[in-house]
């Protein structure tokens, strides 16, 4: 078996896993198809100018509109480096770009274009291009997701309109722009717009306004612009935005005025017809605005008349007058405006296609070389018919073996040259082999190898436009290059070409162009060898005479000559070359004048290739007339004059001498003569280190989790930020780390904070950045302007990757508190509550939610809700997905002071809606105690818990609170005394396995809580170095921050697998009715058999297995089981046993196992559910016992047959239970009231199998309360409980069926079904698809005990719940008052 996909055998398959090579279920990984977003939701609006040229006129303020929020003014963002106006500009997905401009300061007109990182838009913008031509006078930008065009404009003083066309590619923004097609006329003060199509210059002067439209198309983008439609009016100074469909061009100076309101409306899909007038701009109008937009709205700002106003407009009421929006920072006008949804650029981007399973190794991720053709040489005579067509190949996994042949071509070449993408590998041209071949000897055609079907024999593709031979090959995934060669039909009189051809991978088939010429003379091109990364092509060497020279190609402008950049380090011919990104290896070449030149290998730096090349460890051996190629590490140079030989060279350690390992598969030519390993050519896909694919992400197939390959987290440390020193009570600024991985070791001391503070409570931040936000100074008087000046709002910042620079202030808050509760996710943070800055310390608390946005922290933070009373000392924690706050206090001059215990949980994603009240906090922990400073509680978490610790109430506590975030109405429990030490005022912090409490009171103590152990003491760690109480701490770990990464490494082979619980599916098909009575004569004697009922063939009756033993039978009692057995109870003649039925043995008698723990032994009306492990029964009812039920679940090890019981429960008898394999519930039944009246309830109690010792939690209550449905009345699968039959108060038997829903347990139960009869003491069972309810009571129940009984089996369809059950087959006889189980309840598979 070579590939884990495909057809193949069991036999085989149990012979991969005994040599433990099957994949893990966790290692199979599928591609990702799902489109990824791309782009941000902001408009940039930069520079701009003032009705004067004067120096200080222009400006370079860059303000950003947020799209999503529209009404609110713009902020600044990073400046243009210098002042300028009266430019346009353009925008990839990640970058906008201001291109030219007229700057008064330097009296130019700019060809810099200036770009600006949409991804961080307050980093100062950085030089790009520049422009082959400075212009300005409102020059149009149009682009699309590849190019930026700059058009028209005015080029300087005396030269005021042009017609150029400059084009800047976004891949390589480093280069001068390439001219491209022309303007029909020159132009200035136009306006741009258009689609990933086309994009199309309006209106503008020449000098005369005109109305004119022309249209550029990208895809031929060297061809004049075409004329278009007009508009409908002649104008310039105007400016365009638009969407796939539409243009919008609006605003100018037109003849009616020079401030016209007027859009028209360019229709790209009739776009020779005149433009349509369409929605008002302003009134009364402007020219010079600045416009951009996304795909719905396009925005106009400013614009003469000194306006800061933006207007918009609808594009899909385009007919209604633009609404006024957000206000740029100044007044502005012919600025410049981009945006990444600008021009119809795309909101997603799709690559790839989806693969199950391992993915398909080709291009890049296929590690061969291949070598191609060759001739014999040596021996003689001189070969005359010798050569081959064979492609051998080298394994980089196994490179020792000789090479395999994989095909061969259409033609026996030598002499070849050879390129490849990721895909494909390309041979060109070369010579037939042998003096008497028919003429022309040498080839033109191009043959393609496909990796995925390298044993396919290649054929032509396409050809050059002249046959050649010993050229050079360069390229990258998207084009290869031919350079120099011969060109003649005999090789002993060459004719030497200077010309660089290329094909288009993507369009093989078509013939190549040539697009430029090797800068050297052209009689010295041939036997040239060439080298190449993803951005340049190298090419060196000559036949005669020899040199040196190294000329660069730049394959972004491919149509200028190579360059000359530096030299080898000596005179050769006939080299050949290998790569990876970073260097090139030029070897095996010849020169009289160079002793074992066929040996040396010299390295070029791409990064210094001005440089002479160095001379580096040479070959193995001698290697004239080989063929060379490589990946990321290695360079492999194969075959050479009467050798086959495969030598390869470690570019890590390079001056050492070369290898030697396999060879290639070449025999000799006619006669004996030498072998056919020379002049032959050499590719691979991962040649210039070509290694990272362009498939999509990948998602782990089993649960979807992405592929992360370099791990998303922060450091794993914890910084405790500035408080408050004691004795002395002295404000700190000072910063300490913990090392978590080293956690005995002293912390150490980092940058300060930006002011000295106290802070316990604005603790937040990301996985790169820490932050403090507000707290207090101390030393202040109780007037309004002491006490206003003791609460700060400020926020310091701590880089982690730079934690020794002091902390840098970002943006503050908006209403300035102290102590207040911090929540955070990984976009924002949320401060609820706190102490504010009025008039001294009563009645000053505050109840508003303030956020912070970490992807603009230099803004201001923006109230979002607030909580429903002004609180003093809450703390948070948070969840991935909410927030919670915990705890407080209200001091209050006029009345007593509140402690509050509640739980306030806040929605991250509707963070708007206010807070919803969660549990209690166990114990009150923040208490005024008659002062203002209260005593407090640090917090830690991770995603699923928060961790409370200490805290007072008058007394101070030790002891660590535990929030469950997926059981958040529960409140928090108390896990055991955590911490050595009580102390007031500490902070927390941590990572996913453990919290840090820090400081507090006079201490310098560091205390950590493991959470897997979180009611053990783990004790001190290594103090902070200066004790303080209320310090901020943080962590770029804490609460749910990513901590760990998914990794996705290809499949290796795997080990054996293992059995995991709960999957048995062996007896899934089976349900179990155990004990139970038929008539009245078994009232008390109870049923000894089971029966047993077929899902698979579920028309058919159940038939009964096991009989006998136990005697005298048992009834109205519950079953719970795993997936192999079933555990049976009931009332049993003075018997608690609980009794097992072996599905794989079952009609054997039941084994007697244990006995229930409660007290009396008789047992009757119990309920039971489980999981795979155990089994959990409650409910009991014994005449004689008092109080008659059961205050305990009692739960049963399937793995040591015992029971044990393990929490308190309420009261409770003839209810019923169902669950999934996290939780199970108890459903209904009889109370006692206080007056010890029997009740009917409607309670819903769950437990949770993962802290089953805790108390079991009410949840949402039924929808009709009921009683005797039957212990196992229930049917489920992993979702849902269905609740059937039972009696009410008013009825003695029922038909409705109750849903629980486990993922909204806190819901009532809702109505489904009903089932086709009304019934009680049934029993039900079920599989993933379908429930079965079987037998049941009849209506007439007397005093004397129940009569009759039903056989009848009818069965509810989950996924259509509400429709009546259907009678599918009956019980071998009449049957109510049993158990049952089978393996597939309670979701076990």
């Amino acid at each position: 078996m070579s590939d884990n996909r495909g057809i193949f055998g069991l036999e085989e398959f149990y012979d991969r896993q005994v040599s433990n090579t099957i994949t893990n279920i966790l290692d199979p990984f599928i591609y990702d198809k799902s489109p990824a977003p791309v782009g941000t939701d902001f408009g940039y609006f930069m520079g701009g100018a003032v009705e004067s040229y004067s120096p200080s006129a222009n400006f370079s303020d860059v303000d950003r509109l947020d799209f999503s929020n529209d009404t609110a003014d713009m902020v600044s963002k990073a400046f243009l480096p210098t002042g300028k106006g009266y430019m346009r500009g353009f925008s990839s997905l990640t970058h906008g770009y201001t291109s030219g401009g007229y700057a008064p300061a330097f009296s130019t007109r700019m060809s810099t274009i200036d770009r600006i990182d949409y991804a961080n838009d307050t980093t100062a913008q950085t030089a790009k291009g520049p422009l082959e031509f400075g212009v300005s006078s409102n020059n149009v930008g149009l682009h699309n997701t590849e190019y930026g065009y700059t058009l028209g404009g005015s080029t300087s003083p005396s030269v005021t309109f042009t017609s150029y066309n400059q084009r800047l590619e976004f891949a390589n923004d480093t280069t001068t722009t390439a001219p491209k097609g022309n303007l029909s006329q020159n132009k200035n003060y136009g306006a741009g717009a258009g689609n990933q199509s086309y994009g199309y210059y309006s209106g503008g002067g020449t000098p005369s306004r005109i109305s004119s439209v022309e249209r550029l198309d990208y895809s031929n983008d060297t061809t004049a612009l075409a004329p278009k439609g007009p508009l409908s009016r002649i104008v310039n100074e105007h400016d365009a935005a638009g969407n796939a469909d539409y243009g919008y061009h609006a605003g100018g100076w037109d003849p009616s005025s020079p401030y016209s309101n007027v859009t028209d409306r360019i229709d790209y899909s009739n776009d020779t017809a005149v433009a349509l007038i369409k929605a008002i701009l302003a009134y009364p109008g402007k020219h010079g605005p600045t416009t951009t937009g996304n795909t719905s709205y396009g925005y106009w700002t400013g614009g003469y008349g000194n306006t800061t106003n933006s207007y918009r407009l609808d594009y899909s009421s385009d007919t209604t007058q633009m609404s006024v929006k957000g206000k740029r920072t100044r007044f502005s006008q012919n600025g410049c405006g981009t945006s990444s949804r600008a021009n119809a650029m795309p909101l997603t981007l799709t690559s790839g296609d989806t693969v199950r399973g391992t993915p398909v190794i080709s291009g890049p991720s296929s590690g061969y070389a291949y070598y191609a053709g060759g001739s014999a040489s040596g021996g003689s005579p001189t070969p005359i018919y010798g050569g081959t067509s064979t492609i051998d190949r080298v394994d980089f996994a196994n490179d020792t073996a000789t090479a395999s042949v994989r095909c061969v071509m259409s033609l026996r070449r030598e002499y070849s040259t050879a390129t490849s993408s990721d895909d494909y590998g390309y041979v060109w041209g070369g010579l037939r082999p042998g003096y008497f071949q028919p003429d022309p000897r040498n080839l033109s055609s191009i043959e393609r190898l496909d990796y995925a079907s390298d044993t396919t024999n290649t054929a032509p593709r396409s050809k050059m436009p002249y046959p050649s031979y010993s050229g050079s090959g360069m390229g990258n995934s998207s084009y290869g290059y031919y350079g120099g060669g011969s060109v003649h039909a005999d090789p002993s009189v060459p004719l030497l070409n200077s010309r660089i051809q290329r094909i288009d991978y993507a369009s093989d088939t078509t013939d190549t162009v040539t697009r430029s010429y090797i800068t050297s003379s052209p009689s010295y091109n041939s036997f040239v060898a060439g080298a190449s990364n993803t951005n340049f092509g190298y090419i060196t060497g000559r036949s005669s005479p020899k040199n040196s020279i190294l000329n660069r190609l730049d394959f972004a402008n491919d149509t200028n000559n190579t360059v000359q950049r530096g030299f080898m380090a000596s005179d050769a011919s006939n080299r050949v070359a290998a790569a990876n990104a970073n260097y090139g290896w030029f070897g095996s070449g010849s020169s009289p004048s160079t002793p074992n030149m066929s040996k040396r290998v010299e390295r070029v730096d791409f990064a210094n290739d001005t440089a002479i090349a160095q001379v580096r460890g040479d070959l193995s051996s001698p290697a004239y007339g080989t063929g060379a190629s490589g990946n990321a590490s290695f360079g492999y140079w194969g075959g050479g004059y009467d050798t086959s030989v495969v030598r390869r060279v470690d570019y890590s350690n390079d001056t050492s001498t070369g290898l030697r390992k396999g060879s290639l598969s070449r025999g000799y030519g006619p006669s004996g003569t030498g072998q056919q390993s020379y002049q032959l050519s050499a590719f691979s896909s991962q040649e210039q280190g070509r290694q990272t694919s362009t498939k999509p992400p990948r998602k782990r197939f089993i649960d979807l989790a992405p592929e992360v390959l370099s791990p998303n987290v922060g450091p794993a440390y914890g910084y405790a930020m500035g408080g408050r020193k004691t004795p002395g009570n002295t404000d700190m600024s000072i910063t300490e780390r913990i090392d978590f991985s080293n956690d005995t070791t002293s912390p150490s001391p980092k940058g300060y904070l930006a002011s000295a503070r106290y802070a316990r409570d604005g603790n937040h931040g990301t996985k790169d950045y820490g932050y403090l936000t507000g707290g207090a100074l101390y030393g202040y008087d109780f007037s309004p302007a002491g006490y206003a000046n003791h609460v700060k709002s400020n926020t310091d910042r701590i880089d982690y990757s730079n934690d020794t620079a002091n902390l840098l202030a970002r943006g503050p808050l908006v209403e300035k508190v102290e102590q207040g509760g911090t929540a955070l996710n990984p976009n924002y943070a949320w401060m609820a509550g706190g102490d504010g800055s009025g008039y001294g310390p009563f009645n000053d608390h505050v109840s508003t939610i303030q956020r912070f946005d970490y992807g603009n922290d230099t803004a201001v933070w923006t109230v979002r809700s607030s909580l429903p009373y002004e609180v003093f000392g809450t703390r948070a924690t948070s969840s991935p997905s909410y927030g919670y706050y915990l705890g407080g206090h209200r001091t209050n001059s006029t009345s007593p002071s509140t402690t509050y215990t509640n739980t306030l949980r806040l929605d991250f994603s509707n963070d708007t809606g206010g807070v919803t009240p969660k549990g209690t906090v166990n114990q009150p922990l923040s208490y005024p105690g008659g002062t203002l400073y209260a005593p407090s509680f640090a917090v830690t978490g991770n995603k699923d818990f928060g961790y409370l610790h200490g805290g007072s109430d008058g007394n101070y506590f030790s002891t660590s609170q535990r929030l469950d975030y997926s059981n958040d109405t529960a409140g928090t429990v108390v896990r055991g005394q955590a911490l050595q030490t009580w102390r007031y005022s500490a902070s927390g912090t941590g990572h996913p396995n453990s919290g840090y409490v820090i400081g507090g009171g006079t201490s310098t103590y560091v205390e950590r809580v493991d959470y897997a152990n979180d009611t053990t003491i783990i004790g001190f760690r290594a103090p902070i170095t200066q004790a303080r109480y209320s310090i901020a701490s943080t962590s770029a770990q804490h609460f749910g921050l990513p901590s760990a990464a998914v990794e996705a490494p290809f499949q290796p082979p795997f080990p054996i697998p293992t059995e995991a619980p709960n999957t048995s599916t062996a007896y899934a098909d089976y349900a179990y009715l155990v004990g139970g009575f038929r008539n009245p004569a078994d009232i008390y004697a109870g049923r000894t058999d089971a029966h047993r009922y077929d899902f698979s063939n579920d028309t058919s009756n159940a038939t009964i297995r096991a009989t006998g033993s136990p005697s005298p039978g048992f009834r109205r009692g519950a079953g719970s089981g795993n997936a192999n057995a079933g555990y049976h109870d009931g009332m049993n003649n003075g018997s608690a046993n609980v009794f097992k039925i072996d599905y794989a043995n079952d009609t054997a008698n039941l084994a007697q196992k244990a006995n229930h723990t409660w007290s009396p032994s008789h047992k009757d009306n119990t309920s039971a559910t489980s999981n795979a492990n155990y089994g959990y029964y409650g409910g009991n009812n014994w005449p004689t016992s008092t109080p008659k039920y059961p205050s305990t679940v009692d739960r049963y090890d399937f793995a040591n047959d015992s029971f044990s019981a393990i929490t308190p429960i309420q009261r409770f008898t003839n209810a019923t239970a169902i669950g999934n394999q996290e939780y199970g519930y108890f459903a209904g039944g009889t109370m006692e009231d206080p007056s010890n009246n029997q009740i009917k309830v409607s309670n819903v109690t769950r437990i949770d199998y993962a802290s089953d010792s805790e108390l079991p939690r009410l949840k949402g209550n039924l929808a009709t309360a009921f009683s005797n449905a039957g212990g196992n009345a229930a049917a489920g699968n992993k979702n849902y409980g269905y609740f059937g039959g039972g009696n009410t108060d008013s009825s003695p038997n029922i038909s409705l069926v109750q849903r629980v829903d486990y993922a909204n347990d806190t819901a009532a139960a809702t109505p489904k079904g009903p089932l086709v009869v009304e019934v009680h003491r049934t029993g039900a069972s079920s599989n993933l698809n379908f429930g079965y309810f079987f037998g049941g009571g009849t209506p007439s129940t007397p005093s004397s005990g129940p009569t009759g009984g039903l056989s009848t089996i009818h069965r509810i369809t989950f996924a259509n719940d509400t429709a009546t059950s259907s009678p599918r087959a009956d019980i071998a006889n009449p049957l109510q008052q049993f158990s049952t189980s089978n393996a597939s309840n309670y979701g076990l598979t």
